[in-house]
């Protein structure tokens, strides 16, 4: 005669959850599966650690742009010029359109110049 489940009470192989939730157990593959979950965290931290200190060196970034803007303009907007003075100019964006590339940095940020004029 077969004993249903409520008469037997809980099987013995059932694995107990402890208060986190992750199941308690010494049986080797818990550890081989809590190696592999180690293993890859270190790996996606180490790639990420390594892919952003190459973009500190400018490793990943365009070397080439290419911008294309709208027919707006920009009255009254206080521009730059070479000497450190400041001016309001009319700036009509579509004349910023072509071809940029990097030639070094100014204050830090990559520097680009315009490749068509």
């Amino acid at each position: 005669q077969r004993e249903s489940f409520a008469e037997r009470g809980p099987l013995r192989s059932e694995h107990r959850l402890s208060s986190s939730g992750l199941i308690v157990s010494n049986k080797w593959t818990n550890h081989v599966v809590r190696f592999v979950y180690f293993l890859n965290a270190a790996i996606v931290l180490g790639g990420l650690g390594y892919i952003t200190s190459r973009q500190k060196e400018g490793q990943y970034r365009c070397k080439k742009i290419h911008a294309l803007f709208h027919e707006e303009t920009w009255e009254d907007a206080y521009v730059e010029l070479d000497d450190g003075s400041t001016e309001k100019r009319l700036l009509v964006y579509s004349d910023f359109n072509g071809i940029y590339r990097e030639d070094g940095f100014h204050d830090g940020y990559p520097k680009y110049i315009e490749q068509n004029k």
